[in-house]
């Protein structure tokens, strides 16, 4: 399972390490599973990230994890409590 701190290291390169850049390579082959949260946590990054300005727009939508969802295909994987039913 793709955690969110792995995928937003790839956004930034003070953030990046050998074991998220394997992973990132690993995707050109690999598909990516991410918990339902995924999406709003990274959004959260991405957002609080824009504001402090060490990213722009632009980088968010076209940067390296923009690439890497594309290019791997990332789907969602339930979480949540037993027979909880649904995405949480």
């Amino acid at each position: 399972m793709l955690d969110c701190s792995v995928a937003i290291s790839w956004c930034f390169a003070d953030e990046t390490n050998a074991e998220a850049e394997a992973i990132l390579a690993g995707l050109a082959t690999d598909r990516a599973v991410v918990p339902s949260i995924w999406f709003l946590e990274i959004a959260n990054v991405l957002l609080v990230a824009e504001r402090r300005q060490r990213i722009t727009e632009s980088d968010t939508l076209d940067g390296r994890l923009a690439a890497a969802a594309k290019r791997c295909g990332v789907s969602l994987k339930q979480v949540g409590r037993e027979g909880a039913g649904g995405f949480i």
